[in-house]
């Protein structure tokens, strides 16, 4: 996991007051580094992932969260470096929508493109994130997507940046 993944979801988890509640962080098998010591003092920590392994409490699917913890069971759904590798993530942010409390909040981050126009880009870093498995990869992702799936499931969007260390973006949101 990126540096500049933990330094947002740090940032995220202190702005927000995110260190409390229940929180589920989807995808949480631990390849190269969890997020979960960030929410050390919350009353609930639930690592799901869809293999067995180390960081992870319960192995099933992001596609079907309420019919495992059923309806408003959370006060935080963290999803890092996950969501790339998600065969529906339209399915993925439905759930979310249906596990999170009314006010509760989301953070996503995810593997994406550089929007500047190639041609005349002076950023200097990678266009593109490579493909990496564990164990599929399928999508990257922009700016304009987290506040559509948001949008779509009912969670407004507080904030969309791009991630500097890495092509990539970061997105948080709050359930209606």
């Amino acid at each position: 996991m990126h540096e500049s993944v933990m330094d947002w979801v740090a940032a995220c988890v202190t702005a927000h007051d995110l260190d409390r509640g229940r929180v589920l962080d989807i995808g949480s098998l631990d390849v190269n580094g969890t997020t979960r010591g960030l929410f050390a003092n919350a009353t609930q920590y639930v690592g799901l992932d869809i293999r067995e392994g180390r960081g992870v409490d319960t192995v099933g699917s992001s596609h079907n969260l309420r019919l495992r913890f059923g309806f408003h069971a959370f006060d935080t759904v963290a999803c890092t470096e996950m969501l790339e590798h998600d065969s529906d993530p339209h399915a993925t942010m439905s759930e979310v929508a249906r596990v999170l409390i009314p006010g509760g909040h989301c953070l996503f981050t995810a593997r994406g493109i550089c929007e500047a126009q190639c041609q005349d880009c002076t950023c200097g870093r990678p266009h593109g994130f490579g493909m990496h498995g564990e164990p599929n990869d399928y999508w990257r992702f922009t700016a304009q997507t987290f506040p559509m799936l948001f949008d779509t499931s009912g969670i407004d969007t507080i904030d969309v940046i791009e991630d500097t260390q890495a092509p990539g973006w970061f997105a948080i949101g709050q359930k209606q």
